[in-house]
């Protein structure tokens, strides 16, 4: 593989990755408060409210320039963009490292040569890892900040991830069997039974969504209206260390909170939150962690340019990401240890809701039983009615192609078992656990969250990034506890940092006799013959 191809693709989408960044900047810090993305359609200056001309406004390169000050006035700009856009730009850049130089996932094209040939085939499921974890990264950052997370990243993650799925069936993807014995592994695909009840359960759920979003809802009195007035009224704009921007002209509605752990507070609340009662970063520190944050990124293009020269590129790959993965373990703790309102009234807002939490599962189990029926009558016809099942799989392998190597329904299929299985723990943990002990066990957020991540990279990705994500996440509380003592924790970042651990290291979990047992009961669950 070329090694001058290989670092052009690394550093256009470490580019990509900034300027993606840039724009996570704007939605972190708009949505929470309830304001538009698109108004106004330029970056301003909070201090002097001067506008922001494009070359002080590009990507990390600016806030290096400027040394972290405003040209306009000199106030200080805050050092979370550049964090973000850096971050962002880490993520593409380990994901093209794992997917097309270490090759550590199995079922993707392992005989083209060259970068761009590898890119031509696979691009779909790597554009759909890249918008999952931009969302993830999103809604990390607003978890962190105000516990609730917009369930609207969630959604536009599944979006992405039934259409790019349905985009990306190539031969190569599928497991190659051989009198029973694998001879090569393919992507994480449903078996055909499973794949029928996902896809019936799925599809349930999308008319359950549609009912509820056409459902008149009630009409807001004066008294209701006059609150959420003076509530909007008193949201502060952009603090002293803030530097707001828009990139896009969309409106994104305010967001709606979901149920705890690391959701449900309040609009209001979220909306006035004061700032952070630590003192913020000043510019000169800000500036030096930019040059560092740079410094590491120049490093990890390095070296995936020196792995894709070598005889073994997945040699080192442990190092490529587990040195990310632990950075970001290390900004969640730092992040995390500042000391919010929200953190007190997080706890609150469960406590009054604990009355009522048993029947509120109970409602949500209600709206979830015309999937699980769905599921069932499919199976059933599946397993017992002959000619329905020779039709079924006739659906499933439908290929426009003359060649068969598109198969769009059983990609879909994939995409749904993912989201299905995934949400699936979720709500077993969530209703199950607030049965038991009386008070929200887990966040309908989060498995919103769980179903997208499913939905991208398979439900075997975050069951396995479930069980690391309690132990980090426990790791992390006892490491904030001389800085925070809150009993509630912000899932959605140790989430997201399990599942994208998970997915550049899923293979040698796999390998793992008890995880391969796992997978194999839930394919056996699902009377998936591959056939």
């Amino acid at each position: 593989m070329s090694t001058i191809e290989t670092v052009w693709w690394l550093l256009f989408f470490a580019a990509v990755g900034l300027c993606v960044g840039s724009f996570l900047n704007v939605v972190i810090y708009r949505i929470p408060l309830g304001l538009s993305i698109g108004r106004p359609v330029w970056s301003f200056c909070p201090h002097c409210q001067a506008r922001i001309r494009w070359y002080d406004n590009l990507p990390l390169v600016s806030y290096l320039c400027l040394r972290a000050r405003a040209r306009c006035c000199g106030g200080s700009i805050s050092p979370r963009y550049p964090l973000i856009e850096v971050a962002t730009a880490i993520l593409l850049v380990v994901l093209l490292d794992a997917f097309f130089i270490g090759r550590v996932r199995s079922g993707l094209d392992d005989m083209a040569v060259g970068l761009s040939w590898q890119l031509a085939g696979d691009w779909p499921i790597y554009l759909a890892h890249v918008v999952l974890f931009a969302c993830l990264l999103a809604m990390s950052a607003i978890d962190i900040e105000h516990y609730w997370i917009d369930t609207l990243f969630a959604l536009f993650a599944v979006v992405a991830g039934c259409l790019l799925h349905t985009l990306w069936t190539p031969d190569y993807s599928f497991a190659r069997l051989s009198g029973g014995e694998t001879l090569q592994a393919g992507w994480l695909r449903p078996a055909d039974g499973t794949a029928v009840a996902c896809l019936a359960a799925f599809f349930g759920m999308i008319v359950v969504g549609v009912v509820e979003l056409l459902r008149p809802q009630p009409e807001e009195t004066a008294t209701d209206a006059d609150a959420l007035t003076e509530a909007v009224q008193e949201v502060p704009g952009p603090g002293p260390q803030e530097a707001a921007g828009a990139m896009v002209s969309v409106m994104v509605p305010e967001p709606a909170p979901a149920a705890p752990p690391s959701v449900d507070l309040p609009v209001e609340t979220a909306e006035t939150a004061p700032p952070d009662q630590l003192p913020p970063v000043g510019p000169l520190r800000g500036w030096l962690l930019a040059w560092m944050l740079a410094g590491f990124l120049a490093v990890l293009i390095v070296a995936g340019a020196k792995a894709n020269a070598s005889d073994d590129p997945a040699r080192h790959a442990w190092l490529r990401y587990g040195l990310p993965l632990l950075g970001y373990f290390g900004l969640i703790l730092v992040v995390g240890a500042v000391r919010r309102p929200a953190d007190v009234q997080i706890i609150e807002a469960i406590d009054s809701e604990r009355p009522q939490a048993r029947r509120m599962v109970l409602r949500e189990l209600a709206r979830l039983l015309p999937s699980i029926v769905l599921a069932c009558a499919a199976l059933l016809v599946y397993l017992h009615f002959e000619p329905g099942r020779r039709w079924m799989r006739a659906v499933l392998h439908w290929s426009p192609t003359a060649a068969g190597q598109w198969q769009p329904v059983f990609g879909l299929a994939t995409a749904a078992a993912g989201l299905v299985v995934a949400a699936g723990i979720g709500w077993a943990v969530r209703i199950g656990g607030t049965l038991v002990f009386g008070r929200e066990a887990f966040g309908d957020g989060d498995i919103h969250l769980m179903g997208a991540a499913g939905c991208v990279a398979g439900w075997p990705v975050v069951a396995l990034g479930f069980v690391i994500t309690c132990l980090i996440a426990l790791a992390g509380w006892v490491l904030l506890l001389p800085f925070k003592q809150s009993r509630a924790i912000p899932l959605v970042p140790w989430l997201s940092l399990a599942f994208l651990g998970t997915v550049v290291f899923l293979n040698p979990l796999v390998e793992f006799q008890p995880v391969r047992n796992l997978i194999e009961l839930v394919e056996l669950l699902g009377l998936g013959a591959k056939s």
